[in-house]
C-alpha cells in the first residue's frame, strides 16, 4: 500500500508540469485562433493615447488593491502569532504576491521572498503563513464567484453560482464544527469567525480595485459597466489561477475575451495589456527593489510567543489570589500578563478557535487594566474575549461595558476560620461522618511524599465509572498533584482515596475528589473536614469546594441545554452537606451569538480535553517541581 502511494505520488510529481504545459499550449492554440484578425497596430496605438489620468487612477486602484493583498498576510501572522509587525507583515507579504504573480508557483515563490524579508522566522512557518493566505483568498474567491455568478447579467449559468455557495457554506459549517473538536494548542492556530470574515472582506477590497483597475484602462468610448467588468475579472481570475501558469497567462486573456465580446478584442487587448504593465510589472519590480535591500524587520512588542518556563509558573501562582491558577500546570491554560509587570499575571486563559478565554477572576489583587488587557489581546489575535466563570462584580462591570452575561453555575465557599460542624445545618454532614468513624486521614502539603501509586490505582477505578474533564477542571496527573494540598484517606492499612486542593496564599480550592466506590460513606466528606481544619490552622480566610453547574429546569436556549448536560445533584448534595455560601459565576462574550459559539466550545474543550503533558523524568517530586518543563508559560504582552 505504501509503496502503490509512492508511485502515485512520483507518477503525479512528474505529470503535473507536463498537464501544465499542455494546457498552457491548448490555451493558447484557442487564444491564437480568437485574436487571428486582431488589428495589433491598434492595439498598442490605445495604450499610447491612454492619457496620464488615467494611468495615475490605474495606479491608485493598483496599490489599493496591493494593501488589501499585504493584509491577508498581517491576519495570517497575528493568527500563528509571529511577532512580525503589521508594517513587516504587509510589506513581505505584498512582495511575495507580486513576484509570486509574475514568476508562477506563487506559494513557493511568495514563501521564498517572504522568507528572505522575514530572517527571524523560520522557512517552515513563513511557508504556513503563505500557504495559509493563498488558501484562504482561494476561498473567499469562491465566495465572491459564487455570488457573481447569481447575480450578474453576465452569468449564463445562475444555478452553478447556488451549488459553489452551497459548497462554500457547507464548508464552512464543517469548519466550524471541526474547530470546536481541536485542542486549543490546534484551535488557536485556525481561523476565527473574525478572521475568516476579514478574509472575505479584504478579498473583496482586492479584487474590487483590481477590476477597477482594467476598468479605468479601458480605451475612450468603450461602453460597459464596472459590475460586468468585476464579474468577468474574478471569473477570468480563477481560469488564471487554474491554469497555473505565471501570471495565468493565456488563460486569463482568454477567458476575458470570451466573457466580454461586446467591448471589442482590440480595446479589451489594449486595456489587458496596459493592465499586465501596471498591475503586475510594475509591482514586481518594487518588490525585486525592496528584496534587494538587507532585509529589516520590524517586531512588535505586543504578544510574545510561548515559553516553557515552570520557574516562573511557580512564581506567578504563588502571588495570585486566585488558587484555581495551579491549573496553569495541566499545560492547556496560560497566564496572560502586561508587558511592564510580566511577573504579576493578570489573567488565567485559554486561547480557543475563534475566543481568547479568561477563566476565573483576576490573579492580580491590582490588576487595573485586566479586561483592557483581555479585549486587546483577543483584538491582536483577531479573536472574541470570553469570560468563563466570572464572579458578580466581574460580570457587573462586563454588562456595563455592553457584554452579554448569563448565570451557569455557583461556586461554593466556606469561611474555614468560622466553620463548626454543630448546628442544625449540618445534620446531615454529621450524620455522613458517623459512618465514617474508621476512617483516619492525613493532609500532605505541596511536594510531599505521596503515594503515587495507590492514588493512581483509586483514579483509575474512579476514571472507569465517570469520565476526566478538563480545561477549567482538574485531571489525575503525579505531576500536576505534586503542587497542591492533597488529603489521603485510610481504613487501617486500605488507602480509599484523596482529595485535592488548589492553593494560594489566601485561598484554597477543592481540585479533584478520588475515592473507592465501595469506601465508607462519608469519607470524601472526611477528608474535607480534615483540608478544612488543615487550612484553618494554615489561616487561610477562604474555601472553595469550586462550582456546581446552575439547575436549568426551563431550557429555554441552546446554552441552557449545554448547561443541563454538567447537571449533577449528587456533587451539589455533597457540597451543599457543609452549607456553604453559593456564589454565581457567570459566561460573558460581547454579542448572543458569541456567547453561545464559546458555551459550545467551552463545553467540548471540557468534556473532551486534549492529552496531559508527558511527565518528566525526576527522581523525586521536588525535582519535578523544579525540572519539569512540560508546562508551557505565557506573557500575551500588550505595548
Amino acid at each position: 500500500m505504501k509503496a502503490a502511494r509512492l508511485i502515485i505520488n512520483r507518477g503525479w510529481a512528474l505529470a503535473r508540469p507536463a498537464l501544465i504545459l499542455a494546457g498552457f499550449f491548448v490555451v493558447m492554440a484557442i487564444l491564437g485562433r480568437k485574436v487571428s484578425d486582431v488589428d495589433w497596430p491598434d492595439v498598442f496605438g490605445a495604450i499610447a493615447a491612454l492619457p496620464v489620468h488615467v494611468w495615475i487612477t490605474a495606479s491608485f486602484t493598483t496599490l489599493i488593491s496591493f494593501l488589501a493583498l499585504g493584509r491577508y498576510d498581517v491576519l495570517v501572522h497575528r493568527m500563528l502569532g509571529t511577532p512580525a509587525s503589521a508594517k513587516t507583515a504587509m510589506t513581505s507579504g505584498m512582495c511575495g504576491i507580486a513576484l509570486g504573480q509574475v514568476l508562477g508557483f506563487g506559494m513557493v515563490t511568495g514563501a521564498i521572498v517572504r522568507w528572505r524579508m522575514l530572517p527571524g522566522l523560520k522557512f517552515t512557518k513563513v511557508a504556513a503563513v503563505a500557504g495559509l493566505a493563498g488558501v484562504s483568498f482561494l476561498a473567499a474567491w469562491a465566495v465572491l464567484v459564487g455570488i457573481v455568478l447569481i447575480v450578474s447579467p453576465l452569468s449564463q449559468a445562475p444555478n452553478l453560482g447556488f451549488w459553489i455557495l452551497g459548497a462554500c457554506t457547507a464548508g464552512f459549517a464543517v469548519y466550524i464544527a471541526a474547530s470546536l473538536r481541536l485542542p486549543p494548542a490546534v484551535a488557536a492556530k485556525l481561523p476565527s469567525l473574525s478572521v475568516c470574515g476579514a478574509f472575505l472582506f479584504w478579498a473583496l477590497i482586492d479584487t474590487a480595485a483590481a477590476a477597477a483597475t482594467l476598468y479605468v484602462l479601458l480605451p475612450a468610448g468603450v461602453e460597459i459597466s464596472w459590475t460586468m467588468v468585476f464579474a468577468a475579472y474574478l471569473i477570468a481570475l480563477g481560469a488564471g489561477l487554474i491554469s497555473n501558469t505565471p501570471g495565468g497567462v493565456g488563460a486569463f486573456e482568454l477567458a476575458l475575451l470570451t466573457l466580454l465580446p461586446s467591448i471589442g478584442a482590440e480595446p479589451l487587448l489594449a486595456a489587458i495589456f496596459a493592465f499586465r504593465i501596471i498591475y503586475y510589472a510594475v509591482p514586481a519590480i518594487v518588490a525585486v527593489i525592496l528584496l534587494a535591500k538587507p532585509p529589516r524587520p520590524i517586531w512588535h512588542n505586543d504578544v510574545s510567543t510561548l515559553e516553557r518556563h515552570p520557574h516562573l509558573v511557580t512564581t506567578l501562582t504563588a502571588q495570585t489570589v486566585q488558587a484555581e491558577a495551579g491549573l496553569i500546570h495541566q499545560g492547556q491554560l496560560n497566564y496572560l500578563s502586561h508587558s511592564q509587570t510580566p511577573r504579576r499575571a493578570k489573567w488565567l486563559a485559554a486561547t480557543l478557535a475563534h475566543h481568547t478565554v479568561a477563566i476565573g477572576k483576576p490573579l492580580d489583587p491590582e490588576a487595573v487594566g485586566a479586561i483592557d488587557l483581555l479585549e486587546k489581546t483577543a483584538q491582536l489575535r483577531h479573536k472574541s474575549p470570553v469570560f468563563y466563570k466570572a464572579n458578580g462584580r466581574l460580570a457587573a462591570k462586563l454588562r456595563r461595558r455592553g457584554y452579554v452575561c448569563r448565570a451557569i453555575s455557583a461556586e461554593a465557599v466556606i469561611t474555614p476560620q468560622s466553620f463548626a460542624i454543630e448546628g442544625s445545618q449540618h445534620r446531615q454532614l454529621r450524620r455522613l461522618l458517623r459512618k465514617a468513624d474508621e476512617v483516619t486521614t492525613k493532609v500532605l502539603p505541596p511536594y510531599g511524599d505521596l503515594p503515587v501509586a495507590q492514588m493512581q490505582d483509586v483514579a483509575r477505578t474512579w476514571s472507569s465509572a465517570k469520565p476526566e474533564f478538563g480545561l477549567s477542571m482538574g485531571r489525575f496527573c503525579p505531576n500536576y498533584l505534586a503542587a497542591q494540598q492533597i488529603a489521603l484517606a485510610y481504613q487501617g492499612d486500605k488507602f480509599l482515596g484523596f482529595v485535592s486542593f488548589h492553593s494560594a496564599a489566601h485561598e484554597w480550592t477543592l481540585d479533584l475528589v478520588r475515592v473507592l466506590p465501595d469506601a465508607p460513606a462519608g469519607t470524601a466528606h472526611k477528608l474535607v473536614i480534615a483540608a478544612l481544619e488543615q487550612a484553618k490552622t494554615a489561616g487561610i480566610t477562604r474555601l472553595s469546594l469550586a462550582a456546581a453547574p446552575l439547575a436549568a429546569r426551563h431550557a429555554t436556549g441552546p446554552l441552557d441545554r449545554l448547561v443541563q448536560r454538567f447537571e449533577n445533584p449528587g456533587l451539589r448534595r455533597f457540597k451543599s452537606s457543609f452549607n456553604p455560601k453559593w456564589e454565581p459565576q457567570y459566561l460573558a462574550a460581547q454579542s448572543r451569538f458569541q456567547l453561545v459559539l464559546a458555551g459550545f466550545c467551552l463545553w467540548h474543550q471540557i468534556t473532551k480535553p486534549a492529552s496531559l503533558p508527558k511527565p518528566s523524568a525526576a527522581k523525586n517530586q521536588s525535582a519535578t517541581h523544579n525540572q519539569d518543563e512540560n508546562y508551557e508559560f505565557a506573557l500575551i504582552k500588550q505595548s
